[in-house]
């Protein structure tokens, strides 16, 4: 779906050129200036994939607890659970607005219960995941054992952080964004009571300080998620 829309919704490449052009404007060494993002963003993606180096090692010498084949059955489907509400999300906010037009407010569905299920269902994901990550590194046996895994738990952290706070950085850019399109109709003021938003990071709006605010909304497609 990623590749999809990148080849051949219009929009979306316009946002990501646009967003391209933002970053590297006045940049006079673009090697410099973009390779600590660049890093970061390995880390980030190294982080995410960290619990599955812990869980792969899992019941490989003895069976494993009921208990602990449980857990990691509710938390590996729950991550399955979050990345499926965020690809329907996509899918069905791609195909409403292909028909209905770009300024169409999608309430029906998914989006009858969650306002960004993109957004949240990968938080739900991730979140998932990492948890998973930690629950194989707590039953795992010996001290040694357990050392070796630190690395994999502190990135497994530092992960599902930085993807969280990006998400929910990003659901409260699109909030405003909606509330300043759509903020007077009805049907989106009942869709506020009956819907949630997910998790977000909330910031201050520019009537509320005379400061600029720091988390602003940018020329990201609605149905981006977070791209990963």
């Amino acid at each position: 779906f990623l590749l999809y829309r990148e080849m051949f919704v219009k929009r979306t490449k316009a946002a990501t050129d646009a967003i391209e052009a933002r970053a590297t404007k006045g940049e006079t060494n673009r090697f410099a200036a973009r390779t600590p993002f660049i890093l970061s963003c390995a880390y980030l993606y190294y982080g995410l994939c960290a619990p599955l180096f812990i869980t792969a090692q899992l019941g490989l010498v003895k069976p494993l607890a009921k208990w602990v084949d449980l857990v990691l059955k509710v938390l590996i489907g729950t991550t399955w659970f979050g990345f499926i509400l965020g690809a329907l999300g996509d899918f069905q906010k791609s195909v409403t607005k292909a028909w209905k037009g770009e300024k169409h407010l999608v309430t029906g569905g998914i989006y009858r219960f969650f306002r960004h299920p993109n957004y949240t269902g990968e938080q739900i994901a991730w979140t998932a995941n990492c948890l998973a990550g930690l629950v194989g590194a707590v039953v795992e046996e010996g001290t040694v054992k357990k050392l070796s895994l630190v690395g994999y738990v502190v990135s497994s952290l530092l992960g599902m952080v930085g993807i969280d706070f990006v998400l929910a950085n990003a659901t409260n850019g699109l909030e405003n964004k909606q509330r300043e399109t759509y903020g007077k109709l009805p049907e989106y003021q009942e869709w506020m009571k009956r819907s949630w938003s997910g998790w977000k990071v909330e910031s201050r709006t520019k009537e509320e300080s005379h400061e600029e605010p720091h988390l602003e909304v940018n020329d990201t497609p609605e149905e981006s998620g977070s791209g990963i």
